[in-house]
């Protein structure tokens, strides 16, 4: 289960001393991926304190949507969408769904885990343990990244925008996405 984090209760500041430091951030996300650290999951965000943010293992149906996504950002925008990228952001070290960005920009990025900034399209499926301030936080971070846009995927397909001056009813780069309704049949 997710933590409301107390510093967004108090107005959405977060100081700076707030947070872990980028290179004790970054030792801990190595210490993890190493195995150093143990921890009984593979899936796990750190927050901005280096606290283990534990979730769910996605279900199948939440993979393929995220799959499919990926494949019509490929199709339409060109290489190259890869799920679930771990991203350095001022909230932590995230890790969206779906990252999409041109392919000279993944030539240089490929060297660095997590990425030190974030893809133009960050994608969020959402799942029945999401909650808003999550979400928000998300969007913020991923934005504050140097990502483009955030699009999130609702429980029931539907698909929303966001970029810097908010949200959108489309997006800001030539695309035309949909869930494909047999992905939503049984959720």
């Amino acid at each position: 289960m997710l933590e409301a984090d107390s510093s967004m209760l108090n107005g959405g500041v977060m100081h700076t001393e707030d947070r872990l430091p980028t290179s004790e951030l970054l030792a801990r996300w190595r210490a993890l991926q190493n195995g150093d650290i143990a921890i009984e999951t593979d899936w796990y965000e750190l927050n901005e304190r280096g606290d283990i943010v534990v979730t769910p293992p996605p279900t199948n149906r939440h993979q393929a949507i995220a799959g499919d996504i990926a494949s019509q950002l490929s199709r339409q925008l060109g290489l190259l969408a890869v799920p679930a990228v771990p991203v350095l952001t001022s909230g932590g070290i995230l890790v969206p769904d779906v990252g999409w960005m041109p392919m000279e920009r993944w030539e240089t990025a490929l060297r660095s885990d997590p990425l030190p900034f974030a893809p133009a399209i960050c994608v969020e499926v959402l799942s029945p343990c999401n909650h808003h301030l999550e979400m928000s936080r998300k969007i913020r971070a991923y934005l504050d990244c140097g990502s483009s846009e955030v699009i999130i995927i609702g429980m029931q397909g539907e698909i929303r925008f966001w970029g810097r001056d908010g949200e959108s009813s489309a997006s800001s780069f030539p695309l035309s996405l949909k869930v494909h309704p047999s992905l939503l049949s049984a959720r």
